[in-house]
């Protein structure tokens, strides 16, 4: 089978580059036949943006590349794992018109939310789930703050909120989890073509928990420092403790120098090699993020592969993935959080190094390359 890969790279690497890759080298490992083509937001050339802008989901010369992909490598199928902003959602009426499945891998949701992650001024917002029209987004600006890139947002995004488009355009859409399902479902996408698969990751080493001492604990934040992801907001209560943590992500946004404490390490964007050093030193990672994920984020599947329980909030889905004090840890308000780490730090060290256990093999049961292979193989033949 021939899969041609669709994708639109942000300006910062994220967990939609590291699916993609992966789910490519798990065709290819199983003699799928796979190529690519993606366009990139650091790339963006003067006469790119004016069709973007001029032409929104009608970007001729973007539309015209992919049809000559098409024509050259003639896929079975085509999967699609970011559209926006220089694909635009008419790569799929092009497809159906060279009459070539397609399936989209949902990292976000955009299909609804002009921002993706259904959060306005730091605050979880559903409005325009509620009222399954996503224009409520240009009133609040939502789309990076600005009328005026919220209203591009909003043009481009508006007819996967209509039922027709999606019925007859898309063949196939991917998600996480069923928290994912029931906000696709509620905007009218058709139950039958969704399919439920979780990311998977390639783990670099073989995790064994009896080479790790538990006897001082050290906790681990992975990812870019940022409102979004919950971090910045328990910065202030985690320096006023003396519990040890390793920061690593692009913190470009925060001025570290207020948070220059003796327990607290900011690394920086590091390389995948080195955040491996992380995760065998470290023991349980702080994932807070304040926003209600598309999917499982990577950095929680590299987590799990590493036999670190998580710690994370009481927020969907994020709390239907861990299993409070089994292979993990829930907490609700910032505040209880240093509760909570005290609390973890008081706990026998038997107790972690069990949780340890279990995490793995959640991973194992759950996110496994092979099972994911197999259900995106099952995707494929059903499409």
């Amino acid at each position: 089978m021939k899969i041609l890969q669709i994708h639109n790279r942000y300006k910062q690497s994220g967990g939609e580059d590291s699916i993609l890759i992966e789910d490519r080298n798990m065709l290819l490992k199983n003699n799928y036949e796979v190529d690519y083509i993606e366009l990139d937001n650091n790339k963006i050339t003067l006469m790119n943006f004016i069709m973007m802008v001029c032409f929104i989901n009608n970007n001729y010369i973007n539309l015209f590349k992919l049809k000559k992909k098409i024509k050259k490598f003639n896929p079975d199928i085509v999967h699609v794992y970011n559209y926006f902003p220089q694909w635009g959602i008419n790569i799929f009426r092009l497809c159906k018109k060279l009459n070539i499945k397609t399936v989209l891998s949902a990292g976000n949701y955009r299909a609804i939310c002009i921002n993706g992650i259904f959060l306005r001024n730091e605050k979880n917002c559903m409005v325009c789930l509620n009222k399954k029209k996503p224009i409520f987004g240009l009133f609040y600006s939502c789309y990076k703050k600005s009328k005026i890139k919220s209203l591009f947002a909003y043009l481009m995004i508006r007819k996967f909120s209509n039922k027709e488009f999606t019925r007859s355009y898309i063949d196939g859409l991917i998600l996480n989890h069923f928290f994912a399902y029931d906000i696709y479902t509620k905007i009218g996408f058709p139950k039958n073509k969704i399919f439920i698969k979780n990311n998977t990751i390639t783990p670099v080493f073989n995790f064994n928990v009896n080479n790790k001492d538990f006897s001082n604990l050290k906790y681990l934040y992975v990812g870019r420092v940022s409102k979004e992801k919950g971090i910045v907001q328990i910065l202030d209560l985690l320096k006023e403790t003396n519990i040890e943590i390793d920061i690593v992500g692009n913190h470009d946004d925060l001025n570290i120098k207020n948070f220059n404490h003796s327990n607290l390490y900011f690394h920086g964007e590091i390389t995948r090699s080195d955040l491996i050093r992380f995760y065998k030193k470290c023991h349980i990672l702080i994932f807070p993020s304040i926003v209600h994920e598309a999917g499982v984020p990577m950095t929680m599947l590299e987590a799990m592969a590493y036999g670190l329980p998580i710690i994370t909030r009481n927020i969907e889905p994020m709390n239907q993935l861990i299993e409070n004090e089994k292979d993990g840890f829930i907490f609700d308000k910032n505040e209880n959080l240093i509760n909570l780490l005290n609390f973890i730090n008081s706990l026998d060290r038997i107790k972690i190094k069990n949780m340890s256990k279990q995490i793995y093999k959640k991973f194992n049961t759950n996110y496994s390359s092979e099972l994911n292979f197999n259900k995106l193989k099952n995707i494929y033949n059903n499409l």
